[in-house]
């Protein structure tokens, strides 16, 4: 229902984001150009999806390129949104919205009210690259991993009270995010996995009813573990250690040099090719090594603890914690040169690492090996929260919009304004003069218009100016080294 016109104001006020001027945009504007030529002339052409993924971010957030108009009929004042590039890759802007969307609409539609832990499995460097660009290995990898977790929650839920009844009356659930990146931006392909603490357990009868399990001993995880990497590596080691087989270097090289070393922690392209990147390491910080009772054969699997079943508010943030973005501004900086780039972990390593030396190509490189193939889906459900589970259509939240008719027509999903209102407290529809209730009036892509418009505005028509260096790699090696050596 609409607000009147003398609606409270919210507590902050809608402002353009302006990723213009981030440090991320200028490098990529500033770069993007020179690496496409460069690659070319290497013979690693940039593959068209991967092209189409940088030059879309260019666009997202800038008004010269279209915008929804927002209007006020009390005051006359005109609000403009500009649009995104709703990629999945690296924009910060976009996955962040695209993780509040998938966050709010798993707790209010989709996940009943029951505990929930997360699970998180990660894999050894070679199976990592082979599932980067094979969807085909990547499923079965998550189809070992679920099978394996779901025949231990059943086992448990029987010696809780389950009952003898056969599997197919034992139904847990789970939804698994793809991750692609590590801290240090390297390609990192683990799966984040919120699973039923327990399971539902239909009986004869038609009743159903939902037996929470006991958490997970150490013992538990490494035989989960063991039991994930014999299955894996009896149908995935032959393709882990001979890649030339999957032809990813002939087909895509440019793809297969930056994901090799990418996950190696080096440089894939230009006169550091196959050097490791330049780092940190602050002597203070560097801790000995602890075994991790889930690692096994480079496998790890950790639980983490559970969320009741009333805490909506902790599964949201774990999910959106699930589906962050890659990278956030505030972790990456201009380096003292003022050419090379310094990208700050979220935690130290265990050696002391705490920050990574980056040259402009070299971040580019490590974007490239981020941005997943293009209909390839990221977030996969399992058992009861499947699509096509029997028993989704009784366990799964269905919050529906009533017609006039009292009948139930479609699932109710929050658009765009109540996403913001929800997640930053911005209400984008309220007017910043007079507190009224915008409206909506057009979307605008046709040029002439846009430009006709921003005049009228006293806004600027033009995309951001781009810079190209005329000599980016001149003395790199040289100068990345006194800097380094200069403790800064």
């Amino acid at each position: 229902m609409a607000l009147s016109a003398c609606a409270k104001a919210p507590e902050l006020e809608y402002e353009r984001h302006t990723p213009e001027k981030s440090l991320l945009y200028k490098t990529i504007q500033q770069n993007w150009p020179s690496f496409v030529a460069q690659c070319g002339a290497q013979n690693h052409p940039v593959p068209s999806f991967v092209k189409k993924e940088f030059e879309a971010y260019l666009r997202c957030g800038i008004l010269d390129y279209g915008f929804a108009r927002v209007y006020c009929q009390e005051c006359r004042y005109d609000r403009l949104i500009a649009f995104s590039c709703k990629r999945r890759g690296f924009c910060g802007s976009c996955l962040s919205r695209r993780m509040s969307e998938m966050s709010v609409r798993l707790v209010d539609t989709i996940i009943p009210e029951i505990p929930t832990r997360q699970w998180v499995l990660s894999l050894p460097a070679p199976l990592r690259y082979l599932v980067a660009y094979d969807n085909e290995a990547l499923s079965f990898v998550i189809t070992v991993f679920m099978s394996s977790l779901f025949s231990y929650l059943r086992k448990k839920a029987k010696r809780s009270g389950g009952g003898a009844l056969d599997a197919s009356s034992y139904y847990p659930g789970a939804v698994t995010f793809i991750q692609r990146f590590g801290s240090a931006l390297n390609l990192n392909v683990h799966l984040h996995c919120q699973v039923s603490d327990g399971v539902y357990v239909k009986y004869g009868e038609g009743k159903i009813r939902f037996i929470r399990v006991p958490s997970p001993s150490p013992a538990e995880i490494r035989h989960i573990t063991i039991k994930i990497a014999k299955r894996v590596h009896r149908c995935l080691e032959k393709r882990m250690h001979d890649l030339e087989c999957d032809g990813l270097l002939a087909k895509e090289p440019l793809l297969a040099k930056c994901y090799a070393a990418s996950i190696r922690y080096l440089s894939a392209l230009g006169i550091k090719s196959g050097k490791p990147l330049l780092r940190l390491i602050s002597p203070e910080l560097i801790k000995e090594d602890v075994f991790e009772e889930g690692t096994v054969l480079g496998y790890n699997l950790h639980a983490s603890p559970a969320i009741d079943a009333h805490d909506r508010q902790g599964l949201e943030r774990i999910l959106r914690y699930m589906g962050r973005p890659p990278l956030s501004s505030h972790r990456l900086q201009l380096a003292p040169d003022g050419k090379n780039l310094i990208l700050h972990l979220k935690t130290p390593w265990r050696d002391g690492t705490s920050r990574i030396l980056l040259s402009p190509f070299e971040l580019l490189e490590r974007l490239v090996a981020l941005i997943p193939y293009p209909r390839k889906n990221q977030i996969r459900y399992h058992g009861f929260l499947g699509p096509n589970a029997k028993a989704r259509s009784e366990l799964v939240l269905k919050p529906m919009e009533l017609s006039n008719e009292g009948t139930c027509t479609k699932i109710l999903r929050p658009n765009f304004a109540e996403l913001m209102s929800k997640i930053f407290g911005i209400d984008i529809l309220a007017c910043s003069r007079c507190h009224s209730r915008m409206q909506v009036i057009s979307f605008v892509r046709d040029r002439k218009a846009v430009r006709d418009i921003l005049n009228s505005l006293k806004m600027s028509t033009a995309p951001p100016e781009v810079f190209r260096p005329a000599e980016y790699t001149v003395c790199y090696e040289e100068e990345a080294v006194l800097f380094m050596d200069d403790g800064q």
